[in-house]
């Protein structure tokens, strides 16, 4: 769960611009989340609850992203 705790330490950051590392962090922890989330898919018995929270953390990113672009 160690990912998860680093995903979710990018939404503690207030809503100052981001500057282009910060975008490329957030754009890699969504692809992170997005490997994830296919690899628990795939199992036998995918963890709903756990699929649940990192597709919420991947739209939060999402939103996040968008409203980086969308503001400059």
């Amino acid at each position: 769960m160690i990912y998860y705790a680093l995903v979710t330490a990018a939404f503690t950051k207030g809503l100052a611009p981001m500057d282009k590392a910060q975008v490329e962090e957030l754009e890699s922890k969504h692809a992170a989340l997005h490997a994830m989330i296919e690899e628990e898919e795939h199992r036998a018995h995918p963890d709903e609850d756990l699929l649940h929270r990192l597709k919420k953390e991947k739209l939060k990113l999402k939103d996040e992203l968008a409203g980086h672009f969308t503001h400059h």
